[in-house]
């Protein structure tokens, strides 16, 4: 079978620009905005030499012709994983598994020519045929994100997915584990959080359970403890529940009629941390 990924040539040029200004093509996966052709031709011009990307065109196998593009961005080699996005921009070449293919070959790339260990993606919750494609390829849900992003003013959950390379067997040959982390959602987390995250093939934001600020005050999903000159102090965000009874962390959202906490504690953090090193270009 011959395979319907390969390296983007000068003449994609124009069918990737007509897609990434068609609206309903775009926001089955992002926002849209009208990119112009300056805009278009830099971005074009600059594509194929990044170090931290590879994009291909998907070529229909039979006639030759390109009908959308993949790529990894974000390739982070000392953390061997990469995001994968792809586009079918030609609409009657949709639903004819070239998608299915064209993830499958980059798979391949990634973690055969690449030596990445994990391949992740972000898709709209309510995009069922692409999640049942990345599902058929080997991903596998990771977490979800509500009201992530707005389409037409609408707000979209999205899911995050994620692909692990399949380890050789072990020797009494069963098949290697794989690493799974939870972690509730913490408010400015600290650098064992990120560790965590970093040494798991799957991390799992766990919000989907109760907010228990009622058993446990000094709770670190809203709240967290620095250390100043006059000793630990805690921040803290003020919340508003959506309704009386058990809420889950999902729920919460910061207080809108509270507008003075922000201000407060950005000048709590200037002043503990203003000679630390980098503090100017971070506060």
């Amino acid at each position: 079978m011959r395979p319907v990924l390969r390296p983007l040539a000068d003449a994609d040029s124009e069918p990737l620009f007509a897609w990434i200004n068609d609206k309903d093509l775009v926001v089955l996966n992002a926002p849209f905005r009208p990119v112009s052709a300056a805009e278009h031709g830099e971005w074009f011009a600059g594509i194929r030499k990044r170090d931290d990307l590879r994009i291909f065109a998907i070529a229909d196998p039979a006639s030759g012709k390109t009908v959308g593009y993949c790529q990894l961005k974000k390739i982070d080699r000392q953390a061997g994983s990469a995001e994968l996005q792809i586009r079918i921009g030609d609409r009657v070449s949709q639903g004819k598994g070239l998608g299915t293919r064209a993830v499958r070959e980059l798979l391949s790339h990634a973690f055969s020519e690449l030596g990445l260990g994990k391949v992740y993606l972000q898709v709209f919750a309510d995009n069922e045929r692409a999640f049942r494609t990345y599902e058929k390829c080997g991903f596998q849900v990771t977490g979800v994100v509500r009201d992530a992003v707005r389409i037409d003013g609408v707000p979209k959950d999205i899911r995050e997915m994620a692909a692990v390379r399949q380890e050789r067997p072990s020797p009494a040959g069963q098949p290697m584990g794989r690493t799974v982390a939870c972690h509730q959602p913490n408010f400015l987390p600290w650098l064992g959080f990120f560790a965590k995250m970093a040494r798991a093939d799957i991390f799992v934001l766990l919000d989907d359970v109760q907010f228990t600020q009622g058993a446990n005050k000094h709770n670190w999903t809203t709240r967290v403890r620095i250390l100043t000159a006059n000793g630990p102090v805690w921040l803290s965000v003020p919340v508003r529940r959506a309704g009386e009874g058990k809420q889950r962390i999902s729920d919460l959202r910061a207080d809108p009629d509270d507008r003075r906490w922000l201000a407060k504690m950005l000048k709590t953090l200037e002043a503990a941390y203003r000679k630390a090193p980098y503090a100017a270009e971070s506060l």
